[in-house]
């Protein structure tokens, strides 16, 4: 998943992946 290696607090996917809390990509 590209989400795990982003950096949640920068993440530019936040518009289009809204419906995960940033908390819980930080996994």
């Amino acid at each position: 998943v590209r989400l795990a290696y982003r950096p949640v607090h920068m993440n530019p996917l936040d518009d289009e992946m809204g419906a995960f809390p940033p908390k819980a990509r930080v996994f």
